[in-house]
C-alpha cells in the first residue's frame, strides 16, 4: 500500500466566527448555523503526528465558503464561495470593499494550502454531517473519479480501519468528491456523522468519541508511516 510524505488535513467548516457578516436576521439563523457547521472536528482530525498539517479555517462557512470553487455551481442557488442566501435567509448587498476583502481572504487560503503541497501528499478533506441525513452511515469516504483519487489500496484500508473498529462506513455515500488544491495530491474526503460523537442538540461531545478521534489518527500513522493498523 502506498504511503504519504505528508498529509494535509483541511477542515474547513469547524468555525461559527462572523457566521452573522452581512445577514439580515442574523439571529434567527443559528438554527442553520448550529445544523451546518462541523463542530469538534479540528478535534478530531488534529494530529500531533509531525508529518501531519491541519489547516483550519478560521471563519464560518457563511462568512465565506472556502470548500467551493471559483464559479462554483452551487453559485446559481446564491451558495458559492460568497453565500448570498440559504434556505429563508438572505445576505445583503456587500460593498466593494467587502466583497474584494473577502475574495482576497478566498484567493490567500488556496493558495497557502496548495504552497503546502508536495509531490506525495494526501489531502483529508475534513467535515461532518447531521444524522438526520443518513442515519445508517457513520463515516463517508469521499474521492474525485480524476487523479486525485487515492490508489484502491489505501481506500479498502481506510474504509477497513473504520468498519474494524465498529463504524459504518459507504463510499461516496452521502456526499461525494474531495477538495483539491492542485494536480499534485491525492485527496479524500472523511464525512463524520454528528452523530457519532457528539450530541447535536448540546453540541458537546459523546464520552467515547475518543475511539473515532484514535481511528483517524492511527490512519494518519499508517499512511505515512507505514505502521501496521491494529
Amino acid at each position: 500500500m502506498r504511503h504519504y510524505d505528508k498529509i494535509l488535513a483541511h477542515i474547513p467548516h469547524s468555525s461559527i466566527a462572523d457566521y452573522s457578516f452581512g445577514w439580515l436576521s442574523a439571529a434567527s439563523m443559528f438554527p442553520v448555523v448550529k445544523r451546518l457547521t462541523d463542530w469538534h472536528t479540528e478535534l478530531l482530525f488534529t494530529s500531533s503526528n509531525p508529518k501531519v498539517e491541519s489547516m483550519v479555517f478560521p471563519h464560518s462557512r457563511f462568512y465565506l465558503d472556502v470548500e467551493r470553487l471559483e464559479n462554483d455551481p452551487m453559485e446559481e442557488i446564491g451558495q458559492g464561495k460568497i453565500y448570498t442566501c440559504y434556505e429563508e435567509f438572505t445576505r445583503a448587498l456587500l460593498s466593494k470593499k467587502d466583497a474584494v476583502r473577502l475574495n482576497g481572504i478566498y484567493d490567500s487560503w488556496k493558495r497557502d494550502c496548495a504552497e503546502r503541497i508536495t509531490d506525495n501528499t494526501l489531502v483529508v478533506d475534513c467535515h461532518s454531517f447531521p444524522s438526520d441525513v443518513c442515519r445508517d452511515i457513520d463515516v463517508c469516504i469521499g474521492f474525485n473519479e480524476d487523479n486525485s483519487k487515492p490508489d484502491v489500496e489505501v481506500l479498502v484500508f481506510i474504509k477497513k480501519a473504520f468498519s474494524d473498529n465498529g463504524f459504518r462506513v459507504a463510499y461516496n455515500v452521502p456526499y461525494s468528491n474531495s477538495v483539491v488544491f492542485n494536480d499534485r495530491h491525492h485527496s479524500v474526503m472523511l464525512e463524520i456523522n454528528k452523530g457519532a460523537y457528539m450530541d447535536e442538540e448540546t453540541l458537546v461531545m459523546r464520552p467515547d468519541a475518543y475511539k473515532l478521534g484514535n481511528t483517524i489518527h492511527q490512519l494518519y500513522d499508517v499512511l505515512t508511516d507505514g505502521t501496521i493498523y491494529r
